[in-house]
């Protein structure tokens, strides 16, 4: 058996529906190894090992944004401002998170685990 794989980025696009009522598209596009290893890093630095040995997140700042502002794009395909990620509601947040999570194949056993709550 050979296993084959593509370096053509996955990508998902999702409409997100703004105060003014305008509905404006976007793309979730997946990271290349720099920009996963950045978000990795930053990830690791909100973390620490319990006593028991379980590994604890420190700080929840940025949880979502820090993965958003590499791969959420604009319909001119330019990356958003974290800004402007910051002003939206936290469901339309999480729900591109758990898009972008997805695509990058990050966490997956943990948001299996959650949904199984």
């Amino acid at each position: 058996m050979v296993r084959r794989f593509t370096t053509k980025l996955k990508t998902e696009k999702v409409e997100i529906e703004h105060d003014d009522g305008k509905i404006l598209e976007y793309t979730i596009t997946e990271l290349q190894g720099p920009d996963l290893s950045e978000y990795m890093d930053e990830m690791n630095a909100n973390t620490q090992i319990s006593p028991t040995g379980e590994v604890q997140m420190t700080s929840f700042k940025g949880a979502f944004t820090s993965l958003l502002k590499r791969c959420l794009k604009n319909a001119d395909g330019q990356l958003v401002d974290v800004k402007v990620i910051d002003t939206w509601p936290a469901s339309t947040q999480r729900g591109l998170f758990d898009i972008a999570q997805e695509l990058n194949n990050i966490n997956l056993g943990a948001s299996e685990a959650a949904k199984n709550d």
